[in-house]
C-alpha cells in the first residue's frame, strides 16, 4: 500500500515478519526454552538465565563466580556459554557510600595482571581485585575477579 504524505512525497507501507526461533539453554541438569529472532539475542537471554541461575542456586558469596552452559539453536547447532557473575558490592554504613583507597603495600604483579586491595575508610570493608584471576573449576586464566572481606576476617 502506498500513499502521499502531507508534504507530497510517496511512502511505501511494508510488513516485515521476524521469525522467532526456539533455542534451548542447558546448565547443570536444568534447561529453559528461549524464543529469539537471532543467535545474538538468544545468547544474551541465555547468559542472563545462567547469571540468574547461579545467583539462585548458590548463595552468592562476596567473590566472583562463573557458570557454564550450552545453547542449542533451532538447527541443532550447539554454542558453549560461560558467564562471570561478580558479587554485588555490600552497602556502606555511611549514607554517602564507600570511600575506597588502596591499602599501602597491597599491589603486586600476578601473571599478566596485578592484585591489589582497597579499604573503605568509612566502613572498613576490604575489596580485593585480581586482574589476572584463575577460575578454580577450570583453571582458565586471564580473568578479572573481585572479593569483598570484612576487616575482622584479617589481622590488621
Amino acid at each position: 500500500m502506498s500513499g502521499k504524505t502531507a508534504g507530497g512525497s510517496r511512502t511505501e507501507a511494508t510488513s516485515e515478519t521476524t521469525t522467532i526461533g526456539a533455542y534451548l539453554v542447558r546448565a547443570d541438569g536444568a534447561e529453559e526454552r528461549i524464543g529469539a529472532a537471532t543467535l545474538d539475542e538468544a545468547r544474551a537471554l541465555a547468559e542472563e538465565w545462567l547469571r540468574e541461575g547461579i545467583v539462585d542456586a548458590v548463595e552468592v558469596d562476596l567473590r566472583t563466580s562463573w557458570a557454564d552452559g550450552t545453547l542449542t539453536d533451532p538447527d541443532g547447532e550447539i554454542t558453549q556459554l560461560s558467564v562471570q557473575v561478580d558479587p554485588e558490592e555490600p552497602g556502606c554504613t555511611e549514607r554517602t557510600g564507600h570511600q575506597w583507597a588502596q591499602v599501602k603495600g597491597s599491589l603486586w604483579g600476578h601473571g599478566g595482571g596485578v592484585e591489589y586491595t582497597e579499604l573503605c575508610g568509612r566502613c572498613l570493608l576490604l575489596r580485593d581485585t585480581d586482574t589476572w584471576a584463575q577460575r578454580p573449576d577450570t583453571g582458565e586464566q586471564g580473568l578479572r575477579s573481585v572479593t569483598y572481606r570484612r576487616t575482622e576476617e584479617v589481622c590488621l
